[in-house]
């Protein structure tokens, strides 16, 4: 009887094992599903010399620093997008996530080249709307719609 009683009190803490388990992989999974709100950062590129026209050149700037900073994970979690861009006043502003935000800012600071011209970028200001990411640059105009 005492060893039935042990054997079934066994059976019970490995179902119970598996049944956390499983709670557990639910509140990853949520976790994992939670909306990813949309972050921008205002920021500034200081440069000796002129900035390239290409802002190709400035994304791929930006997503080699993140790379660098977390490798091809942390890229394809933060998705960092430059959404504006000006060659001549040195502004940009790039979209990332509320959870890589951090990150992305950190990988900012990192950058020493953008095309082969010494820069330096200096975050000014983060936001949660594109249009207050615009003021903080003092950027009055509306940028243009990429629909279309």
């Amino acid at each position: 009887l005492l060893a039935r009683t042990v054997e079934r009190v066994e059976r019970l803490e490995q179902i119970i094992g598996r049944a956390l388990e499983v709670l557990r992989d639910i509140d990853e999974a949520r976790r994992l599903k939670e909306k990813r709100r949309r972050r921008y950062i205002s920021a500034l590129i200081i440069s000796d010399s002129r900035l390239p026209a290409d802002p190709r050149v400035v994304q791929a700037s930006i997503e080699d620093a993140v790379r660098r900073l977390g490798g091809e994970v942390l890229l394809a979690d933060a998705r960092p997008q430059l959404v504006y861009y000006d060659p001549v006043r040195g502004a940009i502003i790039v979209r990332t996530n509320h959870l890589a935000l951090d990150a992305v800012i950190a990988a900012l600071v990192t950058i020493k080249r953008i095309g082969g011209v010494r820069a330096r970028v200096v975050p000014l200001r983060t936001a949660g709307t594109l249009s207050s990411a615009r003021r903080a640059l003092g950027i009055l105009e509306k940028l243009p719609s990429r629909a279309g």
